[in-house]
């Protein structure tokens, strides 16, 4: 919820790298989120981990091989559900989330809007998906 009003906030003041960099947190959350409705066990050198202390990339893969292992039991309708929001999970990350975090890139005005605007659409059709 905070980085949802700091990335408001950023708009307004013109900080668009600013805004982009909440809208990655708020992703982050949905990430995290996602890997808990899937019941993810991620590990550590072997022991087990929780969620919130795990990389996305971890939890993207170990999604990936959750969903896609037939020796799962998982009804073929939640598999295709929970399916759809993946590759786009990592689109985002690949996309925004890695140069926001880790390098000195600046976005426009038009690219964060665009991202606010994203974000938001996409979240309010995620909660009927999920």
């Amino acid at each position: 919820y905070q980085d949802s009003i700091a990335a408001s906030q950023c708009l307004i003041l013109w900080q668009y790298t600013g805004c982009v960099f909440h809208i990655m947190r708020i992703w982050e959350n949905c990430t995290i989120e996602y890997g808990k409705l899937l019941k993810l066990k991620p590990k550590r050198n072997g022991r087990a981990i929780k969620i919130e202390d795990v990389g996305w990339n971890q939890i993207l893969l170990l999604a990936g091989n959750k969903l896609t292992d037939q020796k799962i039991k998982i009804k073929k309708i939640d598999r295709i559900k929970w399916s759809r929001p993946l590759p786009f999970l990592t689109a985002i990350k690949d996309g925004y989330r890695n140069d926001v975090m880790h390098t000195g890139i600046f976005y426009s005005e038009s690219e964060a809007k665009a991202l606010f605007e994203l974000t938001k659409r996409y979240l309010m059709s995620l909660t009927k998906i999920l």
